[in-house]
């Protein structure tokens, strides 16, 4: 992230995903608003725990990260960010 140039232009100074277990996959993340104190972009995302159940660590890792991926790469275009590298990383995924 720090690489990829997301954070030059950002009104924040770093991102807080939190993932939550729920019964879905959400396509956007849900804002919390940028904090004034600490300078942070809060952002939560839910996965499906179904999926969680039987997964290997790796299957973990994928979900999680691909989560992620999609909710700062909406967040990027949001602020109009340069969000180059996370979409080639979440084609990936």
């Amino acid at each position: 992230m720090v690489n990829s140039g997301y954070l030059e232009a950002a009104p924040f100074k770093w991102v807080g995903v939190i993932i939550r277990y729920g019964l879905k996959y959400e396509t956007e993340p849900q804002y919390h608003g940028i904090n004034k104190k600490h300078g942070d972009l809060a952002l939560t995302i839910e996965v499906d725990t179904h999926d969680l159940l039987d997964a290997d660590l790796a299957g973990v890792v994928a979900m999680f990260r691909k989560a992620t991926l999609i909710a700062l790469v909406h967040a990027g275009r949001k602020y109009k960010l340069k969000t180059d590298r996370l979409e080639d990383l979440l084609a990936e995924a």
